[in-house]
């Protein structure tokens, strides 16, 4: 089976990809180009070009994975790629961003009145991701005592609302993903084995972009074009490299999302340049 995606061809959709956009909303700028980000990811980075071919295939089956890496290196861009192709929608979830009070209603749905506030029947996750993908974003964060009711959900294929009174049946696949050593977690029993091995058949890993200093400059040109419409200058990408080389940049192992900060700085200094020293 030839590979799909080649260091010539995502070179070649990325040229496609930083010409200027007419249709830019330049008023509501982060929302519109986040809308567009969805599913991007452009390496030249062997190991990660073999893992988005790897993806192609699995996308195709009906597999739980596990995707590891730094916060902001694209775990959700992999997820919706897993994703392409299903009838049902792309539901994504924060497990660290949940109240422990409402997180069970928010997995498995509620039903009116079946708590304080809640003034109508409630679709839990698993019914929004029906017959599509339900992706888990940061599912290390998810307390032990949800983390129980979740493996019985995805073993069994069913679940109850809050206030409920039968089980409904839902089919969806799950892509979870994790900042986390859930290996040292599951041995600390802050994780539960069962789940892990339940939601780990096929993991993937995105390294930190600081180690890629290909996919560095590639997304500086990036998003760069994306916020500004148009190619950064030769001595634009050098002041960022430097800068990101010297460690001025980036808080942790890195983080596109630092990039993309970057950038908008970058379109404000330009606008209204700071004052000179």
């Amino acid at each position: 089976m030839a590979n799909k995606y080649t260091k010539e061809s995502i070179l070649k959709e990325f040229k496609e990809d930083i010409l200027p956009d007419k249709k830019l909303d330049i008023f509501n700028l982060e929302s519109s180009l986040r809308s567009r980000w969805k599913g991007t990811f452009y390496t030249q980075d062997d190991n990660l070009i073999h893992t988005l071919n790897q993806i192609e295939v699995v996308s195709k089956l009906d597999i739980s994975v596990l995707i590891n890496g730094p916060s902001g290196v694209g775990k959700e861009a992999l997820a919706y790629r897993l994703h392409n192709g299903r009838e049902g929608k792309f539901v994504v979830v924060n497990c660290g961003a949940i109240p422990s009070e409402l997180i069970e209603a928010e997995f498995f749905g509620a039903k009116k009145g079946s708590y304080t506030g809640c003034v109508k029947d409630r679709e839990g996750l698993f019914q929004q991701a029906n017959h599509g993908t339900l992706f888990l974003d940061e599912i290390g964060e998810l307390p032990l005592s949800m983390q129980a009711k979740l493996l019985r959900a995805l073993e069994t294929q069913r679940a109850r609302a809050i206030g409920g009174q039968e089980d409904y049946g839902f089919r969806c696949r799950v892509v979870a993903a994790t900042n986390k050593d859930l290996p040292y977690l599951m041995r600390k029993e802050l994780f539960r084995n069962d789940l892990y091995f339940r939601i780990a058949k096929l993991t993937f890993t995105i390294p930190p972009i600081v180690y890629r200093a290909d996919d560095l400059e590639m997304m500086f040109i990036y998003y760069y074009s994306k916020i500004f419409n148009q190619a950064p200058s030769e001595s634009d990408t050098n002041i960022f490299l430097i800068q990101a080389s010297e460690g001025k940049i980036f808080l942790d192992q890195g983080n596109c999302r630092a990039i993309i900060n970057y950038v908008f700085q970058l379109m404000v200094n330009k606008i209204l340049p700071p004052p000179t020293q």
